[in-house]
């Protein structure tokens, strides 16, 4: 058996060899096409639930709206005695976003009032507005 035989026999098997490889190029090419990149949804913020909501009332203390709603997202310095609860959300596969924000007014160490959105709906009107 001679080793140094001639390469025309390997020749078919070479373009076989190469045919199979561009095939699986194009498969994976094709399997990847379909993939898309996955985008996560985004929350910011503290979640405002309706039902913490419903449960503030004027004249809770600070520690008390602060075991409820957990500590504010904004505490502004100029105005220490208001306390901003903000949450904000974008859906990664539709791209929509949405806001939802608070504020609570103390004097002292009191809620004074309580500011909602004017778009905030109670969770007992709820029921009644579907």
């Amino acid at each position: 058996m001679n080793v140094f035989a001639s390469t025309e026999s390997q020749q078919p098997m070479n373009a076989i060899q190469h045919y199979i490889k561009a095939a699986l190029v194009a498969l994976c090419c094709a399997g990847l096409a379909g993939c898309g990149v996955y985008k996560i949804n985004v929350q910011q913020g503290n979640y405002i639930k309706d039902d913490k909501v419903a449960q503030l009332k004027v004249g809770m203390t600070k520690r008390q709206v602060q075991y409820l709603m957990g500590s504010p997202i904004i505490q502004d310095a100029f105005h220490p005695d208001r306390w901003d609860y903000v949450f904000s959300f974008r859906n990664g596969k539709t791209n929509t976003t949405g806001r939802n924000n608070m504020s609570i007014y103390f004097d002292g160490d009191v809620v004074e009032r309580i500011v909602l959105p004017e778009n905030y709906v109670p969770p007992e009107d709820k029921s009644e507005a579907s």
